[in-house]
């Protein structure tokens, strides 16, 4: 259960909406949009065929947004490799945006440009 606290923070610290466009599509990162080959050597990125085209598409309609459970660190080097010239992904949200429930990381997904909260 998350905590009407962690709920305020959340909101607080999600990003203002850049675009004009009406609907935000959410991506994960891993295994969504790239996969890690792991090797004795270890490892290498391997980009999603079509990934490129998709993002490049659809970034015309949505703001893309990546959510993902992974550190900063290792996302924006991903991220900078599927989005070079930073123009199909609007946002980026890691692993301290989740919410520990549990001894899970959870993803929550929240987006509130006017929000009203009904306590009843």
């Amino acid at each position: 259960m998350i905590s009407i606290d962690n709920l305020v923070h959340l909101l607080n610290d999600f990003p203002p909406k850049q675009q004009s466009k009406q609907l935000t599509l959410v991506l994960d990162l891993d295994e969504t949009l790239v996969h890690f080959a792991y090797s004795p050597s270890g490892g290498s990125f391997l980009v999603r065929p079509g990934c490129f085209e998709f993002l490049k598409n659809i970034s015309k309609y949505y703001e893309v947004m990546i959510f993902t459970a992974a550190t900063q660190e290792y996302a924006n080097r991903v991220v900078n490799l599927i989005d070079p010239d930073n123009s199909c992904i609007s946002y980026r949200l890691y692993r301290q945006h989740t919410n520990i429930v549990n001894g899970e990381l959870i993803k929550v997904i929240l987006k509130f440009y006017n929000f009203r909260i009904l306590v009843n």
